[in-house]
């Protein structure tokens, strides 16, 4: 998005990030946490299999069970994700930071504590203070903050998920397809920003959007349980869609066809346009967090 290149490659090769959540702790296999993601990985394979194979969701409770897991790990396990979830902690450590700078008995107790932990201080009060001030440090949480925010965002994204009706959308011959961003499941939290779909007497509001290939969509919507509805997209309501998860997306975006079906206030669908958007939506969006 950033720089508006665009190139074909495998799905595989163009992650932003490998084996994210891989640990050396005490007691935790390194790579515990990666093969819990691949066992999800592999009990959903048949599932999505056969949904695409029978465009519709399974209907025994167990096969959708193990769906709604596949999705709560996929909102939750993206590099997005884990900034966001360390975010106050990262906040609370950088003004520590700059207290600090404030006194030199601030930096003469930070001293002491890196002295208990074996570690020498950074020069000087003035020179630590001139290294603050350019913001040349990142602060972060540990592996194993990263580990216990996402097993807790896990179980409370799975307890969200399933009251909710879900329905799979299909896209009718030569439409266009859907596209898919960097941050796979999208969670409309504004409703107003919402598409609400007609179930019986009620338009209940879309939640969660996640494409399941270029033709099919995954839709979260709030309102009674129900894992059979199935709904035939026309060629005209793809680039709606596709707009609401292009507004999500981080870094990437991906096609199968290096096609981009896409609709915002008049525009016409142009590559350039889009990127312009989502460029303008990121700095609002940044703006409205620094505030």
């Amino acid at each position: 998005i950033a720089t508006g290149r665009t190139w074909k490659h495998r799905p595989r090769d163009v992650a932003k990030c490998r084996d994210l959540y891989s640990a050396d702790l005490a007691g935790f296999a390194p790579d515990e946490m990666e093969q819990l993601f691949s066992k999800v990985e592999s009990d959903i394979a048949p599932i999505l299999r056969t949904i695409h194979r029978d465009e519709a969701l399974p209907a025994d409770d167990a096969s959708l069970d193990i769906l709604l897991n596949f999705v709560a790990m996929t909102c939750v396990r993206v590099p997005a994700m884990r900034a966001i979830l360390a975010s106050p902690l990262v906040g609370l450590g950088e003004h520590l930071i700059h207290e600090t700078v404030a006194s030199k008995e601030q930096y003469e107790r930070l001293c002491a504590v890196m002295r208990a932990g074996g570690r020498e201080p950074y020069g000087t009060f003035e020179e630590w203070g001139r290294f603050v001030e350019s913001g040349a440090f990142v602060v972060d949480a540990d592996p194993k903050t990263h580990l216990q925010n996402l097993i807790l965002a896990y179980e409370l994204t799975l307890q969200h998920l399933a009251p909710m009706s879900w329905a799979l959308c299909v896209a009718s011959q030569g439409a266009p397809s859907f596209v898919l961003t960097d941050n796979p499941v999208v969670r409309i939290v504004d409703l107003g920003e919402s598409i609400r779909l007609r179930r019986a007497d009620h338009r209940l509001p879309t939640e969660i959007i996640m494409p399941l290939s270029r033709r099919m969509l995954l839709l979260g919507l709030l309102g009674p349980r129900d894992c059979r509805t199935k709904l035939q997209f026309a060629g005209h309501d793809i680039p709606g869609w596709n707009t609401l998860i292009l507004a999500r997306a981080e870094r990437f975006i991906y096609t199968a066809d290096g096609k981009i079906a896409w609709s915002d206030q008049g525009a016409k669908g142009r590559t350039q346009d889009l990127l312009n958007m989502l460029r303008a939506r990121r700095a609002h969006d940044a703006a409205q967090m620094k505030a």
